[in-house]
């Protein structure tokens, strides 16, 4: 087991090697599993209850007020085409900002939150087949899981 004192020296050689991480927010849409950038999140959610807009495109399901916040609620799997889930699998709602909108995204179960390089992180790349809105993919635990770039998707 590691000491306290052996972490801290851990970190600083980091530190001193310029060793940066990005944290990657890990859920599943369906039998599909997503990975997000953490520093794209502002809060994690249950599902918000939201007013239908009348004339939106099917992906928009409303808008909402989180905490004080209106916020525009999009359906994350009919953006991304994701067909093998149903309503029971969305459980939680990720709210960021793009662009001074609000925008909450309907996803599944978080499986939790990963730390890798940055360097792995930007070594990954765009696979044949994947929607536009996917950066590459990365494993873990086995599981291979898609990275999700908000900027693709919102384009």
């Amino acid at each position: 087991m590691k000491t306290p004192e052996s972490l801290s020296k851990v970190i600083e050689e980091e530190i001193a090697n310029e060793v940066l991480y990005v944290e990657l927010l890990h859920f599943r849409l369906g039998k599909t599993h997503l990975l997000l950038l953490t520093r794209d999140l502002q809060q994690l959610v249950l599902p918000v209850p939201y007013t239908n807009v009348p004339m939106a495109p099917d992906h928009m399901l409303g808008m909402a007020n989180v905490r004080g916040q209106i916020v525009c609620v999009l359906d994350l799997a009919i953006m991304l085409d994701i067909v093998d889930l149903n309503q029971h699998d969305q459980q939680h709602c990720i709210i960021l900002e793009y662009q001074r909108m609000h925008i909450g995204l309907v996803v599944g179960e978080v499986q939790g939150i990963h730390r890798i390089l940055e360097e792995k992180y930007h070594a990954v790349t765009e696979k044949e087949g994947m929607h536009r809105a996917m950066k590459g993919s990365l494993e873990f635990d086995g599981v291979e899981c898609q990275v999700l770039e908000i900027s693709r998707l919102l384009k």
